[in-house]
């Protein structure tokens, strides 16, 4: 844009880009000359303010958002930055716990309005409804998720602190047994539930997680080296494994009778869910046996055959060795090492 002084209705006007944002400014001044000295002088302080900052290394950051920033805009900006397009189970959890705080909150409120005081509010009324407090720190989990992408994406300046999360008593992972393992199967093929058999085979042979069984195509088998390919996961890595020999079995039977880029497995995570649970409860099995146990009998497996917890975070898409500690107490081969080596000593 080139700086201009113009005689307009209102008078001399200067019209010029500001020195620092660029943006149009347009000035009435007493004269022709008048018009042309604000010009040179607006660029003059622009390029001392630049100096200043260069030699004592402080600057001024741009202006921050403020307020007008809703729930259901901490809602859009979450889901667009955490959830859209991965692949993930509990994304229609995620759905459901927004429009429970946009019914609480308001959806037109402004999430800077939200103290910590209204919030504690809100979780006591959660209890009042009779939930656990597991189920109460999911929700406010994702609810914390908005702050936090809040702040992160410069949406807003300063949020309230909330309170942390509800005590919990944790509960230790379930394995199956291969006892229970083989009872399960049996049930299901009396029911005549093939794909469950398989699904199930699937992933307790590979310890993968459901959308990562849901989304497997006959493009992910290769069957030439007995791999098979995981693409969307939840650390966002892919990673390919060794394809065990029950899970080679089920997956290239049923790549057979399918396209290339269609899905392996028909069920949704309802469907399977569904079945598990009848499957479990009719079996009478003890314990809190949930379909992501699969997962732990698999790692519980691995670490029992000396299996190192670097290699068992690859194979089973771990983003650290710290969520394997608990299955640390089944490497016996590992601990039986350690016993020859202080018998040593002896």
């Amino acid at each position: 844009m080139t700086p201009t002084v113009t005689l307009r209705k209102a008078g001399w006007t200067a019209v010029f880009p500001h020195p620092e944002t660029g943006n149009r400014r347009q000035v009435v001044v007493e004269s022709e000359e008048a018009g042309w000295i604000l010009i040179q002088q607006e660029a003059q302080a622009a390029a001392k303010r630049q100096d200043e900052e260069q030699r004592s290394e402080v600057k001024q950051g741009p202006a921050g958002p403020t307020g007008g920033f809703t729930i259901q805009d901490a809602c859009e900006l979450s889901w667009k930055r955490r959830y859209k397009g991965t692949a993930s189970a509990d994304n229609h959890v995620i759905v459901s716990h927004y429009k429970r705080m946009q019914r609480y909150f308001g959806r037109r409120t402004q999430l800077a309005a939200v103290t910590s005081i209204w919030f504690n509010e809100w979780r006591e009324d959660l209890i009042d409804e009779g939930l656990k407090n597991t189920t109460i720190n999911r929700i406010t989990a994702t609810m914390r998720a908005l702050r936090q992408d809040a702040l992160l994406f410069n949406a807003v300046t300063d949020l309230p602190m909330w309170p942390k999360s509800l005590r919990v008593t944790k509960i230790k992972p379930r394995f199956l047994s291969k006892e229970e393992e083989q009872r399960m199967v049996a049930y299901w093929q009396a029911q005549g539930e093939l794909e469950m058999v398989d699904i199930f085979t699937v992933r307790i042979s590979t310890g993968c997680r459901w959308p990562e069984t849901a989304l497997l195509t006959p493009r992910d088998i290769d069957q030439e080296n007995n791999n098979a390919t995981f693409w969307k996961t939840k650390n966002g890595e892919f990673r390919t494994v060794p394809m065990p020999k029950k899970a080679r079995e089920v997956l290239i039977r049923r790549a057979a009778a399918v396209g290339m880029d269609e899905p392996l497995f028909s069920y949704s995570y309802e469907q399977y869910r569904k079945r598990f649970a009848k499957c479990v409860e009719d079996l009478r099995l003890p314990g809190r046996v949930k379909p992501h146990c699969t997962r732990h009998t698999m790692a519980a497996r691995a670490v029992s055959g000396n299996v190192s917890t670097q290699q068992l975070r690859h194979w089973g898409g771990w983003k650290s060795t710290a969520a394997l500690e608990s299955y640390a107490h089944m490497d016996t081969q590992g601990l039986k090492h350690m016993q020859k080596v202080l018998e040593g000593f002896d």
